[in-house]
């Protein structure tokens, strides 16, 4: 017999939600409820939660402490001033583009998951004093921290650029730069 608490996946993309309630199934390992209006989640998310898609809504924010298990975070294209400072152990994917992100902690680019962590933030308004950090640890051969995608708006034109640890070489890409990331936190399309 199926009950609220035995519901592990919840689809409730594009149907206009402003809000949901505080107590979402306890077992929800999969939430997708991309494209609605919601303007903020409840503080307390389901403790098994492994991916969330919040992507395309109205959040400003996101609560403070999200779930551990939490592995895959598209909050893409919302109104996010900040990033919690702490971010969940087992993060592997974190879409963050089209927010108003000024700037990234060090908890954002050294986690425990170091190089296994995709953050992407490109198309935020981050601070020069920000993109002049990431674009120094391009060039820093010990750096092992998250993979970073940015956007660097010096020279009036943007760039999208690439911090990756996992290469000998953190350089700008060229005609792939816009290439789709897969939805899969463990691929990576394009070089």
């Amino acid at each position: 017999m199926l009950t609220p608490d035995s519901l592990r996946l919840l689809d409730a993309r594009s149907n206009s939600l402003t809000r949901l309630p505080d107590n979402l199934p306890r077992g929800l390992d999969h939430l997708d409820i991309a494209n609605n209006q919601l303007t903020q989640l409840p503080e307390r998310l389901p403790s098994n939660l492994n991916l969330l898609d919040v992507a395309n809504n109205r959040l400003t924010r996101l609560p403070l402490n999200l779930p551990d298990t939490l592995s895959y975070l598209d909050v893409g294209n919302n109104q996010i001033t900040n990033l919690p400072q702490r971010l969940p152990r087992m993060l592997r994917f974190l879409d963050a583009r089209g927010n108003q992100l000024h700037t990234l902690s060090h908890n954002h680019l050294y986690t425990p998951l170091g190089g296994d962590l995709m953050l992407i933030v490109t198309g935020n308004p981050l601070t020069q004093t920000t993109i002049n950090q990431l674009n120094a640890l391009r060039n820093d051969p010990s750096y092992n921290g998250a993979v970073v995608h940015y956007t660097d708006y010096r020279a009036g034109r943007p760039r999208n650029m690439v911090l990756n640890p996992n290469t000998t070489s953190n350089s700008a890409r060229g005609n792939g730069a816009n290439r789709p990331l897969s939805p899969h936190p463990a691929i990576v399309t394009g070089n």
